[in-house]
């Protein structure tokens, strides 16, 4: 108690005070128009947002039970529950919070003056005993502006949660959706404040991350990311600033723990269903030594042969057959030397970093051809080599 148990409410403080206290609970529409007044100019958020006679009745009730509290307050403590409602409304409402401890301090100030000018004007001498209980009448209404202040904290943390969720649900649902319609996206948009025609990537994890709020993002390359439960572990939804994925996926491998598929950069929200399914081809198509993220633009051609195995198998068939009944160290040799061409686009090139001679590596594509029957200057068959020397990688 403080301060406070040095001022007992003894039997003249209830008969003095409790006297001015009824006196101003008599007639306390004066009392109820002046403090409105106050609130109304001095908390101009809340005259916005809070109907006047909404704002009327909240200080109609706070003045009747909190002078009825003055003298000693009751059991049932009709003043606290009646901030504790006020708090909850204001939160609701979009009132800020200092503002609703302001309204507070406005009927505290209001009712001690009319509580000096009555025991003034009908029993000065008392006005000695009223001073020094000043400490219960002002610390009892700041209780009731503490409790208001308590339950609009509370209340405003269950909006927050609501919102949590509401935005989880949504951005779930949107992940979900093949072809999400405008409303679901005008949703996400103003929920969440992501821009409806960005660029986006997604990014699908293989692991649960901390759980907090889907409408905190992340920042991640300057870019922001807003995270969302999968059913294997965790989706981020990126807003790229460029279309250049590197620093997103140099940040996503320094931030996250294990396997991580990336899609390219698509265009807009209604784009983030298939940029999803694009990441988890990406992630699909990961070969087991590979911990990191997994961009599908760096492995277009693999997450093909991924994503149709029957088709890469046919074609592993159809082109590869014959090299792989060749000796292994031969058709070793004609694979890793086909791998390097295709990946620099150079002969010279291919024999630098096979550490063999420019001779060797195109005798090598000359034998190639023979036994495949394509050839490595007919576009087709460059295309279907990639993809059937994928599948047998893939094996």
């Amino acid at each position: 108690m403080g301060a406070l148990g040095l001022i007992e409410r003894n039997h003249t403080h209830k008969e003095v005070v409790g006297l001015a206290a009824r006196r101003l609970a008599d007639d306390t529409a004066d009392l109820e128009a002046r403090l409105l007044q106050r609130i109304r100019t001095q908390c101009p958020v809340s005259a916005r947002l809070v109907p006047e006679a909404e704002q009327l009745e909240s200080v109609r009730l706070g003045l009747a039970y909190g002078l009825a509290s003055i003298p000693e307050p009751g059991p049932e403590r009709r003043e606290l529950l009646q901030a504790a409602r006020t708090g909850r409304r204001r939160a609701a409402q979009g009132v800020p919070l200092d503002e609703v401890i302001k309204s507070y301090h406005l009927a505290v100030q209001l009712v001690w003056d009319e509580l000096v000018r009555v025991i003034r004007r009908d029993a000065p001498e008392q006005l000695d005993l009223l001073m020094r209980s000043s400490m219960h009448i002002w610390a009892g209404i700041e209780r009731q502006a503490d409790v208001a202040a308590d339950a609009y904290r509370e209340a405003q943390a269950d909006q927050a949660r609501f919102a949590d969720e509401r935005a989880r649900l949504l951005l779930g649902e949107l992940l979900e959706t093949p072809a999400p319609e405008q409303p679901l996206i005008d949703a996400i948009r103003d929920t969440l404040g992501l821009e409806e025609n960005g660029s986006y990537a997604v990014a699908v994890t293989r692991y649960a991350r901390p759980r907090r709020g889907v409408r905190q993002p992340d920042l991640m390359a300057g870019c922001r990311v807003v995270w969302s439960a999968g059913h294997d572990g965790d989706i981020a939804v990126v807003a790229l600033r460029c279309d250049d994925l590197g620093k997103v996926a140099a940040a996503l491998e320094a931030a996250v723990q294990g396997p991580v598929g990336l899609s390219p950069a698509v265009s807009g929200l209604a784009s983030l269903p298939f940029a999803r399914r694009l990441a988890d081809t990406a992630l699909a198509g990961r070969r087991s030594e590979e911990r990191g993220v997994v961009a599908l633009d760096d492995h277009l051609l693999r997450s093909f042969v991924k994503a149709a195995p029957d088709l890469a198998e046919l074609l592993r068939r159809q082109i590869m057959t014959e090299v792989l009944a060749l000796p292994s160290h031969e058709s070793s040799a004609l694979l890793d030397t086909l791998a390097c061409w295709l990946e620099v686009g150079s002969t010279a090139e291919a024999a630098r970093r096979l550490y063999c001679h420019r001779n060797t590596v195109l005798n090598r594509l000359r034998r190639l051809e023979q036994v495949t029957g394509r050839k490595l200057d007919e576009p087709r068959d460059v295309v279907l080599l990639a993809l059937a020397l994928e599948s047998v990688k893939a094996r």
